[in-house]
């Protein structure tokens, strides 16, 4: 049986493949237990979801989740648990 998180940390993203390595790294070294990390794209066309998809493949705390709508509030509300 797998355990629910304790804490879910969501990212909203868009075009940040600069950016998004670095935060996932920072945000996963935090080592707290039950963690997850659900990154919810806004149709990046930069790379962010492959570089996101990378990080998810070596990390199982990691999900990549294509958001259903446009813009940060939807990509936030997207996300049920």
């Amino acid at each position: 049986m797998t355990e629910r998180p304790v804490l879910s940390v969501v990212i909203p993203t868009h075009d940040v493949a600069p950016w998004i390595r670095e935060t996932l790294e920072t945000v996963l070294a935090q080592r707290v237990a039950g963690m997850e990390v659900l990154v919810v794209d806004d149709a990046s066309s930069d790379g962010t979801a492959d570089i996101v998809a990378e990080v998810a493949e070596r990390d199982s705390r990691v999900r990549l989740i294509p958001s259903a709508g446009r813009g940060g509030g939807t990509a936030r509300e997207h996300v049920d648990g």
